[in-house]
């Protein structure tokens, strides 16, 4: 089970809010933010949303743009069998064998269609789609406009830019994105297709420690005393620095041991996105005054430059053998 299955989602009280609000509207909604701030659990809940009004939607899937168009007009086929449309023209590029069970059973199965999308170029893919969508919104009267989920906004492509972008003729799409990648030019130009971008923001530190909390309830841990607890606690919300997916790989090596948690075990809990705040270009401006004071000493005061010398040497040793150590001061 992984967390949010566990403890809910936790501190996007207004961005669920806003996303239903948006959802429901009919607003393209993209979703960007760095690894681990929570895009896939609200993309999960609005395609909740989506189940829970029976709303009809597609998935493109983490894959090339081509791939994941042919996978999407077979999970179309599949779950919404009844509702899909196949043009004449493509019915008769059908083999023989397909086209005479097509005619005993009454119906076109994916083992007749496979082979047809499978050889289709990117712009049959998506005639046949949006042959299939028009004939659907004709016969079904939809309560809202057909729902496009896109898993990863980055597989699109400078080259398939323009195929992809007429899909927002057809359908509402909700898209996420690393925020990693919103820079690159062909992505910027397709995010002015969403009236709604959400730039998620690191999680509240109340709201990590509710995190916490919560899954201790599931997981119970041994641990030295209640102020250890409590040190554990307040050492994951800080550490993690708002980010959900750091959280759970913090709890997950909390439970890779057997004994009970201590302040020492706390101390030792990491992820690799740690940040911490390096003190050892400090300590260089530090060495840079004393040997100001060491020179100006010589000119007024040799006590001044004596002090200076040994604070001088004292910080350059500090430097050469505790560096590592520095570098981890939080």
């Amino acid at each position: 089970m992984n967390l949010v299955e566990t403890v809910g989602i936790q501190g996007r009280d207004k961005e669920l809010v806003e996303l239903h609000d948006s959802l429901t509207k009919g607003a393209n909604i993209l979703l960007s933010a760095p690894i681990g701030y929570g895009k896939t659990e609200l993309y999960q809940y609005l395609v909740g949303l989506c189940d829970d009004y029976d709303w009809f939607y597609l998935e493109l899937n983490d894959v090339a743009f081509v791939s994941g168009m042919k996978a999407l007009i077979k999970n179309y086929h599949s779950n919404y069998n009844n509702q899909f449309y196949l043009h004449p023209n493509t019915l008769n590029q059908l083999s023989d064998k397909a086209k005479v069970r097509i005619k005993r059973n009454g119906k076109l199965t994916w083992s007749d269609l496979s082979h047809h999308v499978g050889r289709s170029d990117l712009e049959t893919v998506t005639k046949t789609l949006f042959y299939s969508l028009h004939w659907r919104n004709k016969n079904q009267e939809p309560s809202h406009k057909p729902i496009l989920f896109v898993k990863n906004l980055k597989r699109i492509t400078d080259g398939n830019m323009a195929m992809f972008s007429v899909l927002f003729q057809q359908f509402q799409v909700i898209a996420i994105l690393d925020s990693r990648y919103a820079h690159l030019n062909h992505l910027s130009v397709l995010a002015g297709n969403f009236q709604n971008v959400y730039e998620l923001n690191p999680l509240p530190f109340d709201a990590c420690k509710v995190i916490v909390i919560e899954w201790l309830k599931y997981n119970p841990i041994e641990f030295q005393s209640d102020s250890v607890r409590d040190s554990f606690i307040k050492h994951i919300a800080r550490d993690s620095g708002g980010n959900a997916g750091a959280i759970a790989k913090l709890l997950e090596e909390s439970l890779l041991s057997d004994d009970e948690i201590t302040k020492s075990s706390v101390q030792r809990l990491e992820w690799d996105g740690t940040q911490y705040m390096s003190l050892y270009n400090l300590m260089i401006v530090m060495c840079f005054i004393m040997a100001a004071g060491r020179m100006l000493g010589r000119e007024f005061d040799n006590t001044v430059m004596i002090i200076s010398g040994i604070a001088f040497g004292t910080i350059g040793l500090i430097l050469y053998f505790l560096k590592s150590t520095l570098d981890k001061i939080k």
